[in-house]
């Protein structure tokens, strides 16, 4: 199911074992196969599951990620075990990834993250059982219910936000390990050309330009960290860096650098930024076919009027005097 209904789910069953006077709530998470017949198996061989361990079935642990385990325990789930099928040990490859995750963002939001989540993969159930009864003790914190609405990254940073203010965090940056999903792009702004290749790039639209003016703009929230723009700036100007951004900075576009047009030197039109133009003139300068007096100037002209200039000159820019006649199997017979 969708992240909000999960989220929705839990909720409900935390109220239901408050309201009957429960405390400490805890989560196990199971599939439908394994986790319950692992359950089963504990209740009829073993003293079955602690009081206040609430079972959730899904239909693949495998689902499971950091929004859900943070979302968990904002709405108040002391500690969240994750029952896993070690015959599927290649599904739950990211769920590690997902806990280490998990913790930081938490740690980021006040809330002590050690003995917070358990991955379970044993295949016996005696192991299980006391991993389910073990009494390590996780940190106070103070929950922070919430009504999940939204996509899933909303939603995560609705919780967060809750939680952290809940537990008086002070810092709006929250570090992630690499490979978060969150963060921003830095960009070395004094080497972008503002080319907008990485505009181009970009599957989220966190980054963008102004059609109005030569402009980069980029908003946080909508980055994904997946690095294709890294990959693609011709420059090699952008670096990420992982982090949660709590303040509502993150949900607003902010300008990164922008430029003044460059004007065509022929007919006065706009058509790039200066810093783009000056760079492909320094480029191709030391070039062969720029050594010729004049030849530079037709960068900066637009696209129209060069090849006006390219066609009046006298000597064209592909006169490379008479082409040598191909050898065929004759030439080489008689």
């Amino acid at each position: 199911p969708p992240i909000d209904a999960s989220l929705t789910s839990l909720a409900n069953l935390h109220r239901y074992y408050t309201d009957a006077g429960g405390k400490d709530a805890m989560l196990l998470v199971h599939d439908g196969q394994w986790g319950k017949e692992m359950i089963d198996m504990l209740a009829r061989y073993g003293k079955g599951l602690p009081d206040r361990l609430i079972p959730y079935e899904m239909h693949s642990v495998g689902r499971v990620g950091h929004d859900l385990l943070a979302g968990a325990v904002t709405l108040g789930f002391a500690r969240v075990f994750v029952l896993m099928d070690p015959r599927k040990s290649a599904e739950y490859a990211s769920l590690h990834q997902q806990t280490e995750l998990a913790e930081a963002l938490l740690a980021g939001t006040g809330v002590d993250p050690e003995n917070r989540f358990v991955l379970l993969e044993e295949t016996d159930p005696d192991a299980v059982e006391q991993t389910l009864w073990d009494n390590n003790k996780t940190a106070r914190f103070t929950p922070a219910p919430f009504v999940a609405m939204g996509s899933p990254r909303a939603v995560t940073r609705m919780g967060l936000r809750g939680l952290a203010k809940a537990n008086n965090a002070e810092a709006e940056i929250i570090p992630l390990p690499t490979g978060a999903p969150y963060g921003r792009v830095e960009i070395d702004t004094d080497n972008c050309t503002i080319c907008l290749s990485c505009v181009g790039a970009c599957p989220a639209g966190a980054l963008q330009d102004n059609p109005d003016a030569p402009q980069l703009l980029f908003r946080e929230d909508a980055c994904l960290q997946c690095g294709i723009c890294v990959a693609t700036c011709p420059e090699k100007v952008i670096s990420l860096a992982p982090q949660f951004n709590l303040s509502d900075k993150a949900m607003t576009t902010e300008l990164v650098i922008e430029d003044e047009p460059f004007h065509c030197t022929s007919c006065g039109k706009p058509f790039g930024t200066t810093k783009s133009i000056e760079n492909v003139i320094a480029k191709l300068s030391g070039h062969s076919m720029f050594q010729a007096e004049g030849r530079t100037d037709m960068l900066k002209m637009c696209e129209d009027c060069r090849v006006e200039a390219m066609f009046g000159q006298s000597e064209k820019m592909a006169d490379v005097g008479e082409r040598p006649k191909p050898r065929t199997t004759d030439d080489y017979l008689n």
